[in-house]
């Protein structure tokens, strides 16, 4: 990967309010830590799309956001 460019990995998925456990969105991080050669300051760690299909029709309750936004920090802090 070119030194001056960074990557964004959407982590964890908008299709389902189910939240990814802990582990899982830890393995995918680590797995696109591979890819920018180790270095964290190079991963940009984002939900996919955001949270919502639109304002009139989201995909996700507040709680389920949640849910997924407090594991995947959990995940990313496990790694470091």
């Amino acid at each position: 990967m070119p030194r001056d460019k960074e990557l964004a990995l959407e982590i964890v998925s908008v299709k389902s309010r189910n939240a990814e456990p802990v582990e899982v969105i830890r393995r995918r991080y680590e797995a696109a830590l591979d890819v920018v050669s180790g270095d964290p300051g190079k991963l940009i760690v984002a939900p996919g799309c955001g949270f919502a299909s639109s304002a009139t029709n989201p995909v996700q309750t507040l709680e389920s956001a949640r849910r997924k936004l407090r594991n995947t920090v959990l995940a990313v802090k496990g790694s470091q």
